[in-house]
């Protein structure tokens, strides 16, 4: 196998995403994300109001409302930068609501 390969083919991403306890997946998914943060310079807070539900995992259920927020706040601010910090923060709500029991 390539190093070429480890870096552009999805499926090595897949396949680890895919081997994640689903009791971890919102806490990673949380790391992932806050790994952006001190590079953006106004987070919205409909972000930073997913790290409190990925804090409690009774919460999770409640991702399902924190991405409906966070994509009209990206509908509605559509020159918001970098856009791919939104796109990023609506699937991390995603992954922990498919998370939640």
């Amino acid at each position: 196998m390539k190093i070429y390969d480890l870096r552009t083919n999805i499926e090595f991403g897949k396949q680890i995403f895919e081997n994640i306890p689903n009791e971890i997946i919102p806490v990673w998914a949380g790391i992932v994300l806050s790994r952006f943060d001190h590079h953006i310079k106004d987070i919205p807070n409909e972000i930073i109001e997913i790290y409190d539900i990925i804090d409690n995992r009774e919460n999770w259920k409640n991702a399902h409302e924190q991405f409906t927020k966070i994509r009209r706040f990206h509908l509605k601010n559509q020159n918001y930068r970098p856009e791919s910090y939104l796109l990023l923060s609506e699937n991390v709500a995603k992954v922990i609501y498919n998370s939640a029991e």
